[in-house]
């Protein structure tokens, strides 16, 4: 499987308790531009609804050139208007060492940042907003809201358990849409 479980609760600046989860991704595609595309249709169906000059980041890992690239490159994507968002958003690349949520309605979690998966959700649990990945296995385990896969077809994965717990909903047409974990 792709998760490794340590049984250790560990503290969070939160004050919440959580597993700590070590991340082995599997073989598929990190994300594309094809990924936030498809994100951006599905954050038109989120409530509250999304607004100009919502932020959106995309997280890397540290010390990672491959990971800061692609990230950097998306954050870029989104700016050029290229990602066909109905509004206007403001993207930044964001390591995922130090990363802050506070005012960001979504987070992309490039392959490579997804070592930090349990901390990345619990602050984005924390701060209302919707963790979007690549790989299926983040909204299995309930720590991405969104998974989407573009290949071998375009399909979206929700985390009933994520988006919930984040204070996050999608409309009924939206629900319909998505295969649901």
């Amino acid at each position: 499987p792709c998760f490794h479980f340590i049984m250790n609760k560990v503290s969070t600046n939160l004050g919440a308790s959580h597993l700590l989860v070590s991340w082995t991704p599997a073989t598929q595609a990190d994300l594309t531009e094809k990924h936030v595309q498809v994100a951006m249709k599905a954050l038109k169906f989120s409530q509250p609804k999304v607004k100009n000059g919502d932020v959106v980041v995309f997280v890397y890992e540290d010390g990672n050139s491959s990971s800061q690239t692609l990230a950097e490159s998306l954050a870029a994507f989104v700016a050029s208007g290229k990602a066909k968002s109905s509004v206007k958003l403001s993207p930044k690349a964001v390591v995922a060492s130090s990363v802050d949520l506070a005012g960001v309605r979504a987070a992309f979690i490039t392959d490579a940042a997804m070592s930090q998966i349990s901390t990345i959700s619990a602050i984005a649990t924390a701060n209302t907003t919707l963790t979007i990945a690549s790989d299926v296995n983040c909204s299995k385990q309930g720590l991405c809201g969104l998974t989407i896969t573009t290949k071998p077809k375009v399909q979206i994965y929700l985390s009933s358990t994520a988006v919930s717990k984040a204070g996050l909903n999608f409309s009924s047409a939206f629900m319909m849409l998505v295969k649901k974990h």
